[in-house]
């Protein structure tokens, strides 16, 4: 995916957004702001406005923090990274090719995760240590901390081609030995996750919430999307019929005039 707007370069890595990223961006901070940080702060609505925008920028720079896991364990094992890129449904690290080995792929999706869990550990600390202070900076990283941990269980989901997907695709990789096998399994398996968030996401739609319904079935389709060109990408080329010269099995028949040929008579 590539980036609407260039942002720099973080440890030698070009970080840029989509402008899908924009659109996501003021969702989080409207419902943080109208919704969520007024029930938990009260007072002044300008101060809850003001903690959901650093909410929301500091949760964006935590998705940044999850694929720069990723991109820096994939740099530890030779595959370069081009870009790190936030769109839409959260961020992608560019790689230029593949993983070649079972084991780093794990490494690799494992990074990520492991990142996020790190900031949830450490925001939710914070709010732990600090609750006697002022209310807006505590509000900010409670939301962080329950943000990141919520990450971690996502992505952990083992639908390719989420994290979990991936360790589940590595796993099988490593077991069989079989790369094609390991992707098809994989991909199939998220396919079906991505088709169980549409219809969840599709209940909420029409039963509950119109925000997260709209959101889940966004994630579903995404994701489903995603897998099935993984597993479209996997499987065997189709045989071609193959071309055999055509045998005439007949001889064709020499040629014969239409009209009897005609005999000269000798001359008296």
């Amino acid at each position: 995916m590539k980036a609407t707007v260039r942002l720099g370069r973080l440890c030698g890595i070009p970080i840029g957004i989509h402008i899908s990223w924009l659109l996501v961006f003021a969702l989080v901070t409207i419902t943080l702001g109208y919704g969520i940080f007024p029930d938990w702060l009260g007072g002044s609505p300008a101060v809850a406005w003001l903690a959901a925008l650093a909410a929301s920028l500091l949760f964006f720079i935590s998705l940044l923090a999850h694929e720069l896991g990723h991109a820096l364990v994939a740099r530890r094992y030779g595959i370069p990274v081009h870009s790190i890129t936030l769109f839409a449904l959260g961020g992608v690290a560019g790689l230029e090719r593949e993983p070649e080995r079972a084991s780093a792929e794990f490494w690799m999706a494992l990074a990520g995760p492991a990142v996020s869990l790190a900031l949830a550990l450490l925001t939710g600390g914070l709010w732990y240590l600090t609750q006697q202070g002022p209310d807006a900076p505590n509000a900010v990283l409670f939301y962080l901390a329950l943000a990141n941990g919520m990450l971690v269980l996502f992505n952990l989901i083992p639908g390719f081609p989420l994290d979990g997907g991936r360790l589940l695709h590595a796993a099988i990789w490593g077991l069989t030995g079989n790369l094609r096998r390991a992707t098809r399994v994989a991909a199939l398996i998220g396919t079906l996750v991505g088709l169980a968030f549409i219809a969840f996401g599709l209940f909420e739609l029409i039963f509950e919430t119109v925000y997260s319904g709209i959101w889940l079935v966004a994630i579903g389709w995404f994701l489903q999307h995603l897998a099935r060109d993984a597993y479209h990408s996997a499987r065997p080329p189709r045989p071609s019929l193959p071309s055999f010269p055509v045998i005439e099995r007949v001889r064709p028949l020499p040629h014969l005039p239409l009209a009897p040929p005609t005999i000269e008579q000798p001359e008296k």
